[in-house]
Order: C-alpha cells, then sequence, then structure tokens
C-alpha cells in the first residue's frame, strides 16, 4: 500500500480547473488497488473542501501542512504563531507596508483600508479582501495567513518576517502561510498507523518544494518549475499528456 499525495493546480487539475480524464480514471484504478489517496495543497480548508468533493477525494492536507482531514473529518485546522504574526504586524504598520490578514479559517483578508489589494489587483480572485476601518490585527485571537506588500529591498525593514513561514509570489508581494505541506502528511500518516517510506508526492510549483525535499519519493509534472524537476525522484508528462497516469504506470501502481 502506498500513501500519495498530489498537489492541486497544474498536477490534479490545469489552468482551467480541468481534471483530465486519464487523472480521473488512473485515481480510481489507485483506489481500487488499495493505495491511499490525498490531496495535499497550500490552499485553505474553505477553498479546498468542495475541489476535493469534486474529485471525489475523501483525504487531504491543506492549509500548507496546518490543516489535517481524514474521511471528510476535520482532524485540525492551525493558526500560525500569534506572537510572531503580530510582530510583523507591528513593523509593517511601523513602515507603512499594507498588509491584509487572515484572522480565522475562511478566505477573508481583512485590513483598514484598501491599499493592499490596489496595489495586488492581481489577487482580487485569489482571496476575499474585506476593508473595516476599525479592524485592529492586535484583538485577533488566531492568526492564519497574511499578505504584506513588500518588496526585496523593502524586507529588511520587516525582520520579524524571518521568524514566521513565507514566500513571495511577486516582486511586491509575500505570503505569510505555512509551506510545510510535508509537515501534515507526516502527520497524516503516523496518524494511520502507515509506514512513511511507502509516500509518494506529486507536484509541479515553488510551494511543493519543501515537500519534495523531504519525501521518500517525489513525481514532478513535466508542467513543474526548475526547482522542482531537479530534486524531483521522477519527472513525468506535462498535465495536459497524461502526467499522472504516465508516472502511476512508471511505478507500477496501476
Amino acid at each position: 500500500m502506498k500513501y500519495l499525495f498530489f498537489d492541486i493546480d497544474g498536477t490534479l487539475v490545469d489552468e482551467h480547473k480541468h481534471l483530465p480524464d486519464s487523472t480521473k480514471r488512473t485515481l480510481e484504478k489507485l483506489k481500487e488497488k488499495g493505495h491511499f489517496i490525498a490531496i495535499a495543497t497550500s490552499r485553505p480548508y474553505v477553498l479546498t473542501y468542495l475541489q476535493a468533493e469534486a474529485l471525489n477525494i475523501e483525504n487531504y492536507v491543506c492549509d500548507g501542512g496546518d490543516g489535517l482531514v481524514i474521511k471528510n473529518k476535520i482532524v485540525e485546522l492551525l493558526p500560525l504563531n500569534l506572537e510572531d504574526c503580530l510582530a510583523v504586524a507591528k513593523e509593517c504598520i511601523a513602515h507603512q507596508i499594507p498588509i491584509a490578514t487572515s484572522i480565522d479559517t475562511t478566505n477573508n483578508r481583512y485590513s483598514t483600508d484598501g491599499r493592499f489589494i490596489e496595489l495586488n489587483s492581481s489577487l482580487k480572485n485569489a482571496f476575499d479582501f474585506i476593508t473595516k476601518a476599525d479592524f485592529d490585527v492586535f484583538q485577533a485571537k488566531a492568526i492564519h495567513k497574511m499578505c504584506l506588500h513588500l518588496t526585496m529591498q523593502e524586507e529588511f525593514l520587516i525582520p520579524s518576517l524571518k521568524k514566521v513561514p513565507h514566500y513571495r509570489i511577486s516582486p511586491s508581494c509575500i505570503l505569510v502561510e505555512a509551506i510545510d505541506k510535508y509537515r501534515g502528511i507526516e502527520k497524516m500518516v503516523a496518524l494511520l498507523n502507515g509506514n512513511h517510506q511507502e509516500i509518494i508526492v506529486f507536484g509541479d510549483g515553488m510551494n511543493d518544494l519543501k515537500m519534495f525535499e523531504q519525501a521518500p519519493y517525489s513525481v514532478a509534472m513535466g508542467n513543474a518549475v526548475e526547482p522542482l524537476k531537479k530534486i524531483a525522484s521522477y519527472i513525468t508528462a506535462d498535465i495536459h499528456a497524461d502526467g499522472i497516469e504516465q508516472a502511476c504506470k512508471h511505478l507500477g501502481l496501476i
């Protein structure tokens, strides 16, 4: 029995959110063979469960490793370290760096003004931005994610950034959120009393790097970023060329 964990965008579904027919039949064959199938994504739970339902997958690691769902039941949805996040927020406010903050497990990002989204309009469809003049991040009981309008040249202004998990998605934007999906994968396999040496991960993007660095076996899609391909155990075909099916046949899983 293998424990297979799949990234969503660029791995299971294409840029049009379409699941290739070959991938659909491969997932069903894997289940028939008795393998454990799960999603591993950076998406928050609220943006994962409907996608998982559509893919007919009951298990998933979400929120970048801080969320676990087994057989459609939430095991945990952990926030980030509150003290460290508030330190980042304090420094951003002091230097007038626009930020938007998630204080719960929804897709909402709160701020006191609309500066962040005005400067990062490409993210309008990614998150639900809410402007509240009286929003006080220092009253938050939990912080799950943060968006920072911060250039590389400005990073020295926010030394507390080093204490929180984060990654850059554009020359002017950093996302503060859990980025170690493999931590969640290990937790899930442990809860299932599974063999960690039987874990296989599939991915295509930069947020899959930590997962690939730690997994005993990793499969990079043909459309994956080069840093991921360099450390992958196997590089399969592009998502549009039946990559998942090819990899699973290569590994003798189906």
